[in-house]
């Protein structure tokens, strides 16, 4: 019998498939994540990682590190730090909810799944080439369920191709 894990819908506990998806040189440049346990046994072993999880910081660094491996797929030049807070698409690249959902849908990996796996088991870090694909095909078909796309209407449509 399988058990089903209910979380607030806003609980930062969502995005833990997403800091286990990152590759090992981008979760190497931020302290939080960097320091999570591989498994969920010593994940939950300890009220401390709750309180990490919960944490703003851990909330900061998830949607920085996601923001880096979304914001290549919406076709503007440069790194996602070359623009500012106040671009439309720097903005759409931190938004968390949508790219942790177009994981889940594209791969399956999501909460139900992380916290499905054996207490144990060392989570490996996925290959980057893999993780660039799979937010790749994630991007595209949230512009194209958003209906952002070139077919918009919208002359910033066709940058986000």
């Amino acid at each position: 019998m399988s058990t089903t894990y209910q979380f607030p819908y806003d609980s930062p506990v969502r995005y833990l498939p997403l800091a286990y998806m990152l590759p090992g040189e981008v979760i190497s440049q931020y302290p939080t994540l960097r320091r999570l346990p591989r498994s969920m046994g010593a994940l939950n072993a300890s009220p401390e990682w709750a309180e990490v999880i919960l944490s703003q910081q851990f909330l900061n660094e998830i949607m920085d590190a996601v923001a880096s491996l979304v914001f290549p797929h919406f076709g503007f030049g440069g790194w996602k730090e070359h623009y500012t807070g106040y671009s439309p698409v720097w903005r759409l690249s931190y938004a968390l909810p949508l790219w942790a959902k177009g994981v889940e849908r594209v791969r399956g990996w999501g909460v139900q799944m992380l916290f499905s796996l054996p207490p144990n088991f060392e989570i490996p870090f996925f290959d980057p080439a893999d993780v660039q694909a799979v937010m790749k095909q994630v991007v595209e078909q949230t512009i194209e369920e958003q209906g952002w796309g070139a077919d918009a209407g919208s002359g910033a449509g066709n940058a986000l191709r």
